[in-house]
């Protein structure tokens, strides 16, 4: 994660485990829909009809099962897990990518799962454009290495797995120090050892180029016009991009041209 004027955060498969202390280790995710997956995954649950559970139908089933601890408990729970907090979708159903997973629940532990949130978090922000400004992704991994970067006088434990570490009233706490205007944050500094001299990226598309616009701007500056103003810039970085590109293939067909064997040295 880049913040602008601030530093960056680590965002990778070590992070999601410092947060979590899920599997970091083992053969990589399978997160596909598979037909054979599927029909094994409803047969388990008795579940009919065509379409895949509701979220909401599926946690009162769930609440349903009182105390029982056997494995179609955990497989009822992975699946929300999966569904609506690892790797959640805008649909309000079970994903039918985890069934496959779950039903395999007792490989999950040699599995990679800290590695499949990096990469689903990573994929979900790769696809934003100027269209599409929303992600589906484990936003609570992003939220929890921002405040543990913040500079600010709130105690807050040292325990190694740092989602113990915030509830709920601990990070209303942090946002409302970090919180400049309704829905604009970054108030707080970040601890040193996130902090960099980098310049935002320029030549990464729109988001990169609103990034650098809003970075050289004051936080004050008509959003409207800042927005029209990064358009402008992405639009000269494409232009740089497309000519650089020009320069270098002219470069290559010389390279071809000419040996690179100086023919007066024996």
């Amino acid at each position: 994660m880049v913040f602008p004027g601030r530093g960056r955060i680590r965002v990778d498969a070590d992070s999601v485990q410092g947060v979590f202390n899920l599997p970091n280790r083992g053969q990589k995710v399978r997160y596909l829909v598979d037909k054979n997956a599927t029909r094994r995954f409803r047969q388990a649950f008795n579940i009919t009809g065509n379409s895949h559970p509701q979220i909401t139908t599926w946690l009162k089933m769930i609440q349903d099962m009182a105390r029982r601890t056997d494995d179609i408990f955990f497989m009822a729970w992975l699946a929300v897990a999966f569904s609506t907090f690892l790797a959640p979708t805008t649909a309000l159903k079970l994903s039918p990518k985890c069934y496959g997973l779950v039903l395999d629940h007792q490989m999950v532990k040699n599995t990679n799962i800290c590695l499949f949130v990096a990469e689903h978090i990573n994929e979900a922000f790769r696809n934003m454009d100027q269209e599409k400004q929303t992600v589906c992704c484990c936003l609570y991994h992003l939220m929890i290495p921002y405040l543990d970067a913040l500079v600010h006088d709130i105690p807050v434990s040292n325990c190694a797995i740092r989602s113990n570490a915030c509830d709920s009233t601990l990070i209303a706490k942090v946002i409302k120090k970090d919180t400049i205007s309704p829905g604009v944050f970054g108030k707080l500094e970040l601890k040193e050892e996130y902090r960099g001299t980098e310049q935002t990226p320029l030549f990464g598309g729109i988001l990169q180029a609103e990034a650098f616009v809003a970075f050289k701007l004051p936080i004050t500056y008509n959003p409207q016009k800042r927005e029209k103003i990064a358009k402008v810039v992405n639009e000269l970085c494409k232009a740089v991009t497309e000519q650089v590109g020009t320069f270098i293939e002219a470069v290559a067909k010389i390279d071809d041209e000419e040996s690179d064997i100086d023919p007066y040295v024996q």
